[in-house]
């Protein structure tokens, strides 16, 4: 049989091409200054390389077994001989042996932990190559073998590849944060996938080795029969066949995972619902009725050279403040999109990561919500980008170390943002609304945002940049104007305002009714008077427009713009809009009005749309919850106009912080008398024939299928709260019905619940962290100083009793806080809610009537602290996801703690916790931070001539040698000394570059 193929100077033009492809892709992935090092690689280079490698490791006695990679050389060298008879093998492989000796270098010089991994995994994978010595017959051209060797060259090129990201991604801090993760991905997936190749790559090669061994001896080129040959082709074809089915199938399963490994992420950062992302989409979409009316901004020097991408000499932290009603969380949803749409110097988009408080909500305005949000927003940004995979399992492995459900230490949060930070480039960071959290809040979210952009950019400048937006607060002022932050201020004057407002106006002029005839002299007037008396506040221009709109003629319209009737304030813009309210109602709709009113500024927590319309069917004489027969309103605008807007998961709120202040100024709403309404509904409502004992299931089904516990959540962990508020309520003020109504109700109470009140001199059963005595009599001082305004009345002794065991509990361990403060209502609630969820799974009930009753999410948390209590979940699952977050062996035991239904995982976060919250309630604790025990006693080694400390005695024994000359390193080629070894190494680099 004639040779095909093998003559030294001849090519094989198909195979080349496969080889360059092959090194294209790889090339691909490595950055110009290592490829220029890459293709100059020899196996002498290599060798030299890991000499010196290991002859510094055995001068410091931690020598790594180099020996693991001596079966890849043998392999690699004897794929360069067979490369070399139809291919310029030497120039392919020299990729190989540069990427390997880079890998070496950095590995053991950098990484702790990369070096052994790394040696590990060239010993694998030198395992899984064919031998190839004595084999050049297989691989003439055709017998179709050389296709093998491409496959297996490509295969030795993406190990590289992979390892090469593992070592090389980010910036060094970066990279050695989530190395281990990165290296553990890639060995467990990508590393794996190879070998399995390899090996297959392997069998086809022994196969033709033992058609060879059946040939008479010496082997000679042309010593394969025909039928080799054939068989050889089919099997190549074959295998070929194979490989690609398995390369698809590997892409398949691999792009499943990473997306089920990315939903594991999301979902143990962002526990609860992102409300950021609702208000910048409701933001943007109303600011975009109204366009032009933020671009004013762009004028602003400091605010333009901070969008700017290609601007270092601005600062990289901007704040900017102005008062409230200022249109600053408008400004702030402009200002991201300008971010979105900016580019890096790369050339890729820039990426906007924002979070808007909320001091309403308990899930948005903490430090752990912001930094979930800011976290949540950034995996939104890296979920398709491939060189952020390994970040992703940087997240999966942070959860599985922490053994939480979900993200709820606060360390854990802050050390992952910082890390996001560090590696995710061309990031805008958008802080709207800081001023609404507490100050201890405020203060880790400016340490923690500022440190970190203040840090990178030192190390690329104009990189990371940070947006705070807020009311003018010191505790906001002083930090950013620190030397170390160098924050850049703009303040929003009303003149800043001015134009816009003017623009506003005018654009809502526009769909005003054509019946007001409104022409432009008239218009021009009516823009005038409103931006000149705004003042430069947005919701005043706003309030007074809804004011003018509402006007039922063009004569009431000229009437509501006159001196005496055109508002000159906020609280005047909210008094003209509840009077023009009160004027469109009947006296009927507008008692109800005035209590969605009363209830939206009273209530303890934000309530949903079916609990108010489950409060305003309540019929108190027959102890029903007639839902159906009142129907009450689909939509809470129809009562209550532009005052208030419906949230996502319909939770009604009025449309600004300040409402809440200037309705209870107002005329038409009495906290005082809300106050006894809601302590007296809540206690009249838990009396109802629903919530007796014993009731057998299927009447307890038809109650709930009623909708009569629609107002149970709220009803059962709020009552005595109101009673609170009564009790600060002076005498006098409440008129005789509503204090006779209140003693009423209060007797049937606890006439219902006696059993569960009367054990109030019991010990509690504290669970929890906390000591489970409790001083009883300490307890009932309390309650009388509590109680006092009402002491002489007739329910005085009943309302004490009460409230000493309301007392005692909220003194108890957080366990029994977290239960209803009454035990029989414990127990009702539970079967209750077993009711709801039954009739949500029944195949034969319309959901939508439960849903309109109870919300979508029927499966509720059972802790009455925990907002899950009201919000609920989706299913059993979830809300058996949900309990695992409060098992949590450390609890703040400060009275009324909102972290206390929640807790913590480590006795440090619960300490820091009571550092930023509770300082001034532990005594005699130092006023002063104390030492870090473990940082000091770390550097225990001292220097005796200029008493310098370290860590390791290694680094004091190189100090000594720098004090006294010493310079036991010499270089084996020109014989120069060093003090230190990693100088040496320096230095012996330079002579291997020559």
């Amino acid at each position: 049989m004639a040779s095909v193929g093998l003559n030294a100077g001849g090519g094989d033009v198909q195979t080349d091409t496969a080889l360059r492809e092959a090194l294209n892709q790889f090339r691909k992935k490595i950055s110009d200054g290592h490829l220029s090092r890459f293709q100059t690689g020899t196996a002498m280079k290599l060798k030299y390389e890991c000499y010196l490698i290991q002859r510094d490791q055995e001068r410091m006695a931690a020598l790594s077994n180099f020996r693991r990679i001596e079966q890849f050389l043998f392999r690699l060298q004897e794929l360069q001989v067979i490369l070399k008879k139809f291919s310029n093998g030497e120039f392919y492989i020299s990729y190989i042996w540069g990427a390997m000796q880079f890998l070496l270098q950095t590995a053991t010089s950098t990484f702790k932990d990369g070096s052994d991994g790394l040696l590990s995994a060239y010993e694998s994978i030198g395992k899984n190559i064919p031998k190839l010595k004595d084999l050049e017959p297989l691989f003439i051209e055709t017998t179709g073998m050389r296709k093998c060797l491409v496959a297996l060259y490509s295969d030795i090129l993406d190990f590289h590849s992979g390892a090469y990201q593992c070592f090389t991604q980010f910036s060094d801090k970066g990279r050695k944060k989530i190395f281990k993760s990165a290296w553990k991905e890639f060995e467990k997936n990508d590393m794996s996938y190879l070998e399995g190749r390899m090996r297959k790559h392997k069998t086809v090669v022994e196969y033709g080795q033992q058609c060879l061994a059946g040939q008479p001896s010496p082997v000679q080129e042309s010593s394969l029969s025909p039928n080799d040959i054939t068989d050889l082709r089919s099997k190549v074809f074959a295998h070929e066949n194979d490989c690609n089915k398995e390369e698809e199938e590997h892409n398949r399963r691999e792009s499943e995972r990473r997306e089920d490994q990315f939903g594991d992420a999301l979902r143990w950062i962002l526990a609860d619902q992102n409300t950021s992302d609702a208000t910048h989409e409701r933001l943007c979409k109303d600011r975009m009725k109204f366009p032009g009316t933020c671009e004013w901004i762009d004028d602003v020097d400091s605010v333009g050279n901070w969008l700017d991408p290609k601007s270092t000499s601005m600062h990289p932290i901007l704040w900017i403040n102005g008062s409230m009603g200022a249109g600053k969380s408008t400004l702030a949803s402009y200002l991201v999109e300008k971010c979105v749409k900016n580019e890096t110097s790369a050339g890729t988009p820039c990426k906007a990561t924002y979070f808007y408080c909320d001091g309403k909500d308990p899930t948005a305005r903490t430090f752990l919500a912001i930094s979930r949000g800011l976290l949540y927003r950034q995996l939104m940004h890296i979920r398709e980008e491939e060189r952020f995979r390994h970040l992703i399992a940087h997240c999966c492995d942070k959860k599985s170390n922490s053994g939480q459900q979900y993200l709820n230490a606060e360390e854990t949060a802050e050390s992952l943002l910082k890390t996001f930070f560090e590696i995710i480039p061309g990031q805008y960071i958008v802080v709207d609304g800081l001023d609404e959290c507490e100050k201890p809040v405020i203060k880790d979210t400016l340490r923690t945002l500022s440190s970190v952009v203040t840090q990178q950019d030192t190390i690329e400048p104009g990189s990371l940049r940070l947006l705070i937006i807020s009311r003018e607060l010191p505790e906001i002022k002083k930090p950013l104007s620190t030397e170390s932050a160098n924050a850049g201020i703009f303040k929003i004057e009303a003149e800043h305002n001015e134009a816009a407002i003017k623009m506003y106006v005018g654009q809502r002029l526009a769909d005003f009714d054509p019946r007001f005839d409104l022409n432009i002299d008239m218009k021009k007037y009516i823009i005038k008077k409103i931006s000149d008396t705004a003042e430069g506040m947005f919701l005043f221009a706003r309030l007074t427009l809804d004011h003018l709109e509402g006007s039922v003629s063009r004569a009431d319209l000229d009437h509501r713009l006159e001196d005496g009737h055109f508002p000159k304030t906020i609280h005047e813009a909210y008094n003209r809009l509840l009077e023009n309210l009160k004027k469109s109602l009947d006296s009927e709709q507008w008692n109800k009005a005035k209590c969605i009113f009363g209830w939206l500024t009273c209530a303890m927590r934000t309530l949903h749309w079916h609990e108010i319309r489950a409060i305003a069917s309540i019929e108190r004489h027959n102890e029903s919850v007639e839902l159906q027969q009142h129907g009450f309103i689909p939509d809470v605008q129809k009562f209550c106009g532009t005052l208030v807007h419906v949230n996502p998961g319909n939770k009604v709120e009025l449309i600004h912080l300040t409402a809440h202040r200037y309705i209870l100024e107002s005329e038409h709403v009495s906290k005082e008398e809300v106050q006894f309404d809601l302590a007296t509904l809540c206690m009249e409502y838990l009396t109802f024939p629903c919530f007796n004992k014993g009731i057998l299931v299927p009447l307890r089904k038809s109650f709930a299928s009623d909708g009569f516990y629609a107002f149970q959540d709220y009803a059962v962990s709020q009552w005595f709260y109101h009673i609170a508020e009564v009790l600060k309520i002076q005498e006098l003020t409440i008129d005789g019905p509503k204090s006779q109504k209140f003693a009423e109700v209060l007797v049937v109470f606890m006439d219902r619940y006696r059993d569960s009140v009367d054990d109030v001199d019991a010990a509690p059963s504290s669970a929890g962290s906390e000591p489970s005595h409790i001083d009883l009599e300490e307890v009932k001082v309390q309650a009388k100083t509590d109680c006092a305004s009402l002491e002489g009345r007739p329910f005085y002794k009943i309302l004490f009793d009460l409230w000493v065991h309301v007392s005692k509990h909220e003194k108890e361990g957080i366990e029994n806080r977290n239960k209803p403060c009454l035990k029989e209502m414990e127990k009702v609630l539970e079967d209750n809610r077993k009711a709801i969820e039954a009739l949500g799974e029944a195949k034969n009930e319309r959901p939508q009537n439960l849903y309109e009753y109870y919300g979508k999410n029927l499966y509720k948390c059972p802790r009455t602290r925990c907002d899950y209590f009201h919000e609920g979940l989706k299913d059993e699952k979830q809300r058996k996801r949900h309990i695992a977050r409060h098992d949590r062996p450390f609890m703040c035991t400060a009275p009324g703690c909102t972290m206390a239904e929640a807790g913590f995982i480590s006795n440090k976060d619960l300490e820091r916790h009571k550092k930023n919250y509770h300082s001034d309630a532990a005594e005699g604790q130092s006023p002063f931070p104390q030492r870090n025990n473990r940082q000091s006693s770390e550097a225990r080694f001292d220097c005796r001539i200029c008493k310098k400390k370290f860590t390791r005695k290694i680094n004091l024994d190189g100090h000594m040698r720098s004090h006294f000359g010493d310079r036991p390193y010499s270089c084996q080629t020109c014989n120069r000394r060093f003090t230190r070894l990693n100088d040496l190494r320096r230095h012996e680099r330079l002579h291997l570059r020559r």
